[in-house]
């Protein structure tokens, strides 16, 4: 963030997670993004695991609305971080994400 090594996520899905973090530095987080213009940038968010935060926190980062990224969605899944199981994000592939069916399909591989 804020060098020019930053890649473009100029129609990217970008995929969120975090282990131990409280509210309030997850949406520093978000806001750092939204700030940099990353979120406008973006197709869609997955978010997935938050452990350690607690469990009536978690419901309000569901709350992520499809307003903050440029064409939607926002999926909040379990399927992906540091607990198993879970899957590897393969980085610059093609994906379609649909959070109304609750999918997030990748549509290449490398």
């Amino acid at each position: 963030m804020g060098t020019p090594n930053r890649p473009s996520l100029d129609g990217a899905i970008l995929c969120l997670e975090e282990i131990g973090e409280e509210l309030q530095d997850v949406n520093m987080i978000l806001a750092q993004l939204r700030n940099a213009g990353v979120l406008g940038q973006a197709k869609g968010i997955v978010l997935g695991h938050l452990e350690g935060m607690k469990k009536k926190r978690k419901a309000h980062c569901k709350r992520l609305s499809s307003r903050e990224v440029r064409e939607g969605p926002v999926l909040k899944t379990k399927a992906f971080g540091h607990f198993r199981p879970c899957f590897t994000l393969p980085l610059g592939v093609t994906g379609a994400l649909d959070a109304a069916a609750q999918t997030l399909v990748i549509e290449e591989s490398r």
